[in-house]
């Protein structure tokens, strides 16, 4: 089940949402919460999404950008005056969709494509940081080696398997034996 906050002083959005949205895969609750503290409270209270209301964080764009650089939430905004200009940052965000009021019955459907693409987005972006990983560890390796190679007469080979014989020993990983190698701690 999904947390979902709503956040609005419009007591007719709320009732509105709270007609649309599929109770039995949401857990949907309304906020009664200062702007200023919002992301302080997400932060030690996680949801999936929120769905804020312009009568709530009118003009308050900053808190978008927090929440979404730090992949807190999915945003719902809804907003009369989709001012883009303002909300540069949010619009090119996969976390962030703006819809006009009215629009309410279009939530369930927004919210599950945006779920699927989060979490697409996010697995694609793991295995993105899998690769940058050994990429950044392959390259400390082999300075390592060229290190070994230049200052110990050793070949290519002889200087691997000396990284891979210190991190056996040391129960430590290559990426580790060779920074300390390159720091000269180990040679």
């Amino acid at each position: 089940m999904k947390k979902i906050y709503v956040l609005s002083n419009d007591q007719t959005f709320i009732r509105s949402i709270d007609r649309c949205l599929d109770k039995i895969k949401y857990n949907i609750k309304v906020l009664d919460i200062k702007v200023t503290e919002l992301y302080k409270y997400i932060c030690s209270h996680p949801v999936d999404f929120i769905i804020v209301h312009s009568s709530y964080i009118d003009n308050y764009y900053n808190i978008f950008d927090m929440l979404l650089g730090a992949k807190r939430c999915g945003i719902i905004y809804v907003s009369r005056n989709l001012e883009y200009g303002n909300l540069f940052n949010a619009t090119n965000n996969p976390r962030f969709y703006m819809i006009e009021p009215g629009k309410e019955e279009a939530l369930n459907d927004i919210i599950t494509i945006m779920y699927r693409s989060i979490n697409a987005i996010d697995q694609v972006t793991n295995e993105l940081n899998k690769y940058k990983e050994k990429v950044e560890e392959n390259k400390l390796v082999n300075k390592a080696k060229v290190y070994l190679m230049n200052n110990k007469g050793l070949s290519e080979e002889e200087a691997y398997k000396l990284i891979l014989k210190y991190a056996m020993d040391k129960r430590l990983s290559k990426l580790e034996i060779s920074k300390s190698i390159l720091r000269g701690d180990l040679i």
